[in-house]
């Protein structure tokens, strides 16, 4: 639609069509060729087809470059072992005290609750800021909520305790349990820890500075600087997604707010060129999830 209005009333920039049939050709191949993150592959890929076959029959001497545009494929399966031992853990864990069960299974069962969080979400939720609203973005504000929930609940059981060697162990106990998030590369749940750690209530605790053995100041501050906002997160970056990984979801929010705040949506003024390397901007963000 957008291209028969500029058809009919002139392309941007008083650009001749004959310019702007390669930028087309162009956009169409890079929209055939994109991920598909659609629940509906078989729709999706119809309407990708249609589109194409669309554009050649209506400017045939596309049709060499469009062919050659290949749809991606339909899904990556990724193979579950089967697992023994003992029970996992069931429920909400942030409704337990932190010392009731080992930090590695705490680790285990709050990835599992997360990865149900992050399947819920839906592609829309990071268009135009719909995160911000419960209404609009339910399953980013559940994820934001949690992440708040679990910095408290750090916090709440380090402070709850009141003699010194003990609070001391409990601190050591999340530091571990950080560590063993980082390495299920469950970077969200381990950024929720470590803001805990880090909360001024937290800091305040001048003995548990003062007293806390050296190898765990060093996974401590290891741990800090791998999540790091400075250099815009270069290391935490830099980390592992493969398999998979449950990725530090503001660090992604805070990349989209800089590409929709910080550029037009248009670039002219009469408000008929769509401004599409913020689109590209926003998408390639998306797609990193």
């Amino acid at each position: 639609k957008v291209w028969e209005k500029w058809e009919r009333y002139g392309f941007p920039a008083k650009l001749a069509q004959e310019a702007m049939l390669p930028r087309l050709a162009n956009f169409v191949a890079q929209y055939i060729e994109s991920p598909i993150v659609s629940s509906d592959y078989e729709a999706e890929a119809a309407a990708r087809s249609k589109l194409r076959t669309d554009i050649t029959s209506k400017y045939d001497h596309l049709e060499e470059s469009l062919q050659k545009a290949t749809f991606p494929r339909e899904s990556v399966t990724i193979e579950r072992k089967a697992t023994t031992g003992e029970p996992l853990i069931t429920g909400d864990i942030l409704h337990e005290s932190a010392a009731t069960f080992p930090y590695n299974d705490i680790a285990n069962q709050m990835t599992i609750d997360e990865t149900e969080l992050f399947r819920q979400i839906s592609i829309k939720e990071f268009m135009d800021q719909n995160w911000e609203n419960e209404q609009t973005g339910p399953a980013v504000c559940s994820l934001v909520s949690r992440y708040n929930k679990i910095s408290n609940w750090v916090a709440f059981s380090i402070l709850d305790i009141f003699d010194p060697r003990e609070q001391l162990k409990m601190f050591i106990k999340f530091v571990k349990l950080a560590q063993c998030l980082h390495e299920l590369q469950n970077y969200s749940s381990c950024t929720a820890i470590l803001g805990g750690l880090s909360d001024a209530s937290i800091a305040r605790l001048k003995r548990i500075s003062t007293i806390l053995p050296e190898k765990y100041k060093t996974k401590l501050n290891n741990l800090k600087e791998i999540y790091s906002p400075i250099n815009g997160y270069k290391v935490y970056r830099a980390l592992p997604v493969t398999p998979v990984c449950l990725p530090a979801l503001a660090v992604y929010l805070r990349d989209l707010t800089l590409a929709l705040d910080g550029n037009p949506i248009y670039t002219d003024d009469m408000k008929t060129a769509v401004n599409f390397e913020r689109m590209k901007m926003v998408a390639d963000r998306v797609l990193e999830l």
